[in-house]
């Protein structure tokens, strides 16, 4: 066979398996293309409708809220598994108009719907409501639904939400400087710094004859004390502090709840003291060492305006027959007179918490503090 007729069948040979690769390719390229393409489409639907599902889950949240009487937001967010939804309440006559929106990546879903509000019935939606007694539950014992109290709650189970009154009026009895609520005095006054000041006390008179449940100090530490500081209630002696507290006047302040910047400190007292109207009474801090560089700072108004009151300080205020010095000023302080302290304690709430005091308690399956922990005032 001549050469030039062999190298022609071979080239003939060679185009056709590059015509028929090309074609192969291009088919190959084809369904790939489709079939990737597909595989976007379904993963865009399967993500939008996630996002669906969240709009539709935020709305059914919400209408169950407002049916059941739970509380709700004028906006809030929820995650439902992948995505979020975003919903929004407004009212419109006897009407809550709900939107969502549901988001997962670049996929968003738009729902809304109307709900209305009947205002000529109302629904009692506790489980249990208490007095002033409060609730106190033990040996598992539970409560399905919802929880109001106007006196404390210990132990149990709550499956709906727990609501604890405050047993406080809402603004104090007495009080110094007047309606004080931050940065409260003019002055820094920092005791137990030396030997000569480890106690100091504000002198008050109460103006009603009733319990004292709780006591406010507007301070803050330096440095690191190393001790907590016993506050004292003790009747007036002279125009000086007595050497020892009035029944039940005695409480704590934990040393890791100040802080630096001198803010109001809550002071409960277990059994509340009993005050009479028109006598006069000194709150004493009591510390009993000192430390030029850890120490504490009771602010204080320099003027002296508190009309027949005054600060005071002394090495020991027990002790035999003390020395007290003026601190050149009234120190920082509020107070109430009646009524009495309420809490939540050692307590499990499926939902939400609200009272003025939580000690080892969870809520939301999460221990307090969370969000779903909120403190009554």
């Amino acid at each position: 066979m001549p050469a030039s007729l062999a190298s022609r069948r071979g080239y003939a040979a060679l185009m056709t398996v590059l015509v028929a690769l090309g074609a192969s390719l291009t088919i190959i390229g084809s369904f790939t293309f489709f079939a990737l393409n597909e595989v976007r489409v379904n993963r865009g639907f399967v993500k939008a409708i996630e996002a669906r599902t969240a709009a539709e889950s935020g709305i059914e949240d919400i209408v169950y809220r407002l049916v059941s009487g739970k509380p709700t937001s004028a906006s809030e967010t929820l995650a439902v598994g992948n995505a979020v939804t975003e919903t929004t309440i407004t009212q419109n006559g006897d009407q809550r108009v709900i939107r969502a929106e549901g988001l997962r990546e670049d996929y968003h879903q738009n729902m809304e719907t109307r709900v209305d509000v009947a205002t000529d019935a109302v629904n009692f939606f506790y489980g249990v409501q208490a007095g002033n007694g409060g609730v106190a539950m033990a040996n598992g014992a539970r409560i399905n639904g919802n929880l109001f109290s106007n006196g404390s709650v210990t132990g149990g189970r709550v499956t709906g939400d727990a609501i604890v009154a405050t047993g406080l009026a809402a603004l104090p009895s007495v009080e110094w400087p007047a309606g004080c609520l931050a940065s409260c005095g003019n002055a820094d006054n920092t005791f137990a710094n030396t030997a000569g000041n480890e106690d100091i006390a504000q002198s008050f008179t109460a103006n009603a004859t009733g319990p004292l449940p709780k006591i406010s100090i507007f301070l803050g530490k330096n440095g690191t004390p190393t001790a907590d500081l016993n506050v004292r209630i003790t009747t007036d002696v002279g125009g000086r502090p007595n050497t020892f507290a009035i029944p039940d006047g005695d409480a704590t302040i934990l040393r890791s709840a100040v802080g630096v910047t001198p803010a109001w400190i809550d002071v409960m007292f277990a059994m509340p003291p009993n005050l009479t109207s028109g006598a006069k009474y000194w709150i004493v801090l009591d510390y009993s060492r000192n430390s030029a560089v850890n120490n504490w700072n009771w602010r204080k108004d320099n003027t002296d305006g508190y009309a027949g009151q005054t600060g005071k300080r002394t090495a020991n205020w027990s002790a035999g027959n003390p020395t007290w010095t003026s601190v050149g000023g009234d120190l920082a302080f509020r107070l109430w007179i009646g009524g009495a302290n309420t809490s939540l304690a050692n307590t499990t709430v499926d939902g939400t918490a609200r009272a003025p005091v939580f000690t080892n308690v969870s809520a939301g399956g999460v221990r307090c503090p969370n969000p779903r922990c909120v403190v009554a005032s």
